[in-house]
């Protein structure tokens, strides 16, 4: 019966053993951006087919590993898998070893031999044995060192001994530590801690002092469990002890750097010629509103979730970016929304804090268009507007925001008491249509300019 090949999940990752769910998260981002079909149009279908296998085979191994049953299942099989490796490097190391051993051994007895035969057959049998007691003589006395020993009972020191201590004393730290691994213990201080100290009410004070004693309490029984290895100081020898107190070693010496770097700046305080010139108010004013106008362009909220990060502003001037808020429909994906909008997907996953095409029906979406100068009069509509009609209400009916409606109408829109006022009777809107949508009007508007010349 054939064995099945055991599959190294850690080395299609690129992670080490012992890597975090963090650590995975990342490396199968980085992998999947990179393997996916999709990122390589200009491939043949059979490269695309390697590439799906290749995708499928990374998230084959992210699943396995970021299930903890699983996770725990396969780490006993890798154990046993790398035991059975090095045992049987062992094994042909040594196998190699005495093959090289014997076959010196034969080389060197023929050699002796040969010399052996040749010498007898020219001298009487008196002279060889003179010879011979001679010989053994010389070689008796060569084999022997200054104390009077035989060379052959001398114990061979081997250098690399130290440094096979010092793997075998990490190896037994590292068994030792996976009994109490860093992300169990902390686990359960934070079910513990959020458990008893949950705060009743979602406001910001009670959520700052909430983390902060949060924080407190992971470094505090962090510093405790390091602490208490030290207990080992009479047991280990100095080597495995500085290798079991690692962390705290560490800890130490990057105290003492910043502290000295600290104190070196503090002891040289800079020139009255670096100093900063303070602001005038009018400049703080200024430079306040104009961070506000970023905001506002950038961003958008909503109550139920958090502010999500968004594509940041277009480097080339005659660039607009107007927000559109999509609902998720059945069979929507990020592709096929990239292809109807004029943006890509990056800029998708950036806008929304996502990490790949793990869309929910009913799901909102930021998707910025991307518009310059000459395309904007195809994305943009007048409509009329009443004084009874909300802003937020007009930009939801339009599928945007209030943030893309102010950049349509700067000098028509202005901020009042916490609200916003509307000074003219139309207002400009975002229509957002697909690239099949542009290029059929633009080829009309080609069209009507052609017959107007000919007239």
């Amino acid at each position: 019966m054939e064995k099945r090949k055991f599959i190294d999940y850690y080395k299609i990752l690129g992670v080490s053993c012992d890597a975090s769910d963090e650590e995975l998260k990342q490396a199968h981002k980085n992998l999947a951006k990179k393997y996916h079909p999709d990122i390589h149009p200009d491939l043949s279908d059979e490269e695309k087919s390697k590439l799906d296998d290749k995708l499928k085979e990374i998230n084959s191994a992210y699943d396995i590993l970021t299930n903890k049953e699983e996770r725990a299942s396969y780490d006993e099989a890798y154990r046993k898998h790398k035991e059975r490796q090095a045992q049987r490097q062992y094994q042909q190391t040594k196998a190699r070893n005495s093959q090289t051993y014997q076959e010196q051994r034969h080389n060197s007895y023929t050699t002796n031999n040969t010399k052996s035969k040749s010498s007898t057959s020219n001298n009487t049998k008196e002279n060889t044995r003179s010879h011979y007691e001679t010989n053994n003589n010389s070689q008796r006395k060569s084999s022997h060192n200054k104390n009077g020993h035989y060379r052959n009972d001398r114990k061979v020191v081997d250098k690399k001994a130290p440094i096979k201590n010092i793997m075998n004393d990490y190896k037994e730290i590292k068994e030792d530590e996976k009994k109490q691994p860093f992300i169990k213990r902390h686990r359960a201080f934070d079910q513990k801690f959020c458990h008893n100290f949950a705060p009743e009410d979602d406001t910001i004070m009670k959520n700052i002092i909430f983390q902060f004693g949060r924080g407190t309490v992971h470094v505090g029984a962090e510093f405790i469990h390091q602490i208490l290895k030290l207990r080992y100081i009479t047991e280990d020898s100095i080597p495995k002890f500085v290798l079991r107190n690692r962390v705290l070693v560490t800890g130490i010496i990057a105290t003492i750097i910043a502290s000295n770097v600290v104190g070196g700046q503090i002891s040289n305080p800079p020139s009255s010629s670096d100093t900063i010139a303070p602001t005038s108010s009018t400049e703080s004013l200024e430079d306040e509103q104009n961070i506000m106008a970023k905001v506002a362009s950038n961003g958008y909220q909503n109550k139920n979730k958090p502010v999500s990060k968004m594509q940041t502003e277009p480097e080339e001037e005659n660039l607009h970016v107007l927000n559109r808020i999509y609902t998720v429909e059945s069979g929507d994906t990020l592709a096929t929304l990239s292809a109807i909008s004029n943006t890509t997907i990056n800029c998708i996953e950036q806008a929304n804090n996502i990490d790949n095409d793990n869309l929910f029906v009913g799901q909102e979406l930021i998707i910025p268009y991307y518009v310059d100068d000459e395309e904007m009069s195809y994305y943009t509509s007048v409509k009329g507007y009443s004084s009874t009609m909300r802003l937020e209400d007009l930009a939801a009916a339009n599928e945007t925001d209030v943030a893309t409606l102010i950049k349509l109408n700067e000098e028509a829109i202005v901020k009042v008491n916490n609200k916003y006022a509307v000074l003219t009777d139309t207002i400009i809107v975002p229509t957002f249509i697909t690239r099949d949508e542009l290029e059929t009007q633009k080829a009309t508007i080609k069209e009507e300019n052609a017959v107007q010349k000919t007239y």
